[in-house]
């Protein structure tokens, strides 16, 4: 995962002219107007979760707000298009996906190859998940909100997921009506913590593959 090696280098060479600022451990290089909501996703996930910004701050230190959204296994930079910056919760869970990244390639010596390559996307997929459960009870009161709040993402997380093997491995979901679970119209899920949406993400997941 990331840019080829020539790539790497002339980015680091440009990272020399572009606007950056220093945060408590971390560099953000881009534009102010990019960089703003970094900073406050950075500030609302040191607020909700330590340990996951703790991980951050260790393992994924360099953000760069520029597009594709990826973590470079040869400079371990992050790249966070600024489609993905839209606001800070947004901001933040793309902090804690860089940060899962991080922590495996560079702590645990994973290799983006092979069977891990699907293997840490879906770990990656649940890490934000978690995260989000957190933005549910600081946001929302309601449970039939949370719930449905955490089943869009829920869905959000298996079409990342979708797209990342249709991409690396030509392998296409079938139809999603056809996944056991989901119905016609509200939320797919009752989702009353994080353990609920990690578990419909892994069971929606794995049904489709024929692993359950």
């Amino acid at each position: 995962m990331g840019k080829p090696a020539f790539m790497e280098a002339w980015v680091g060479f440009l990272l020399r002219f572009v606007p950056s600022v220093e945060t408590d451990g971390f560099r953000i290089y881009c534009p102010p107007a990019v960089a703003a909501p970094i900073l406050k996703g950075l500030n609302l996930l040191s607020g909700l979760d330590a340990r996951r910004y703790r991980r951050a701050r260790q393992y994924a230190p360099i953000i760069i707000g520029a597009g594709p959204t990826l973590f470079s296994t040869r400079t371990h930079r992050s790249y966070i298009s600024v489609k993905d910056l839209e606001n800070e919760v947004d901001a933040a869970r793309v902090v804690v996906r860089m940060a899962t990244y991080g922590y495996f390639i560079r702590q645990r010596h994973v290799s983006y190859s092979g069977p891990w390559r699907s293997g840490l996307e879906q770990i990656c997929g649940r890490e934000e998940l978690r995260f989000l459960w957190k933005v549910t009870e600081a946001t929302l009161a309601d449970d039939v909100a949370r719930s449905s709040y955490m089943s869009k993402w829920v869905e959000y997380q298996l079409a990342v997921m979708d797209g990342f093997r249709l991409r690396e491995y030509g392998i296409e979901r079938p139809d999603r009506r056809q996944t056991p679970g989901e119905g016609a119209g509200g939320p797919r899920w009752t989702i009353r913590s994080a353990q609920d949406a990690v578990a419909a993400f892994n069971g929606a997941f794995d049904r489709w593959q024929g692993r359950m």
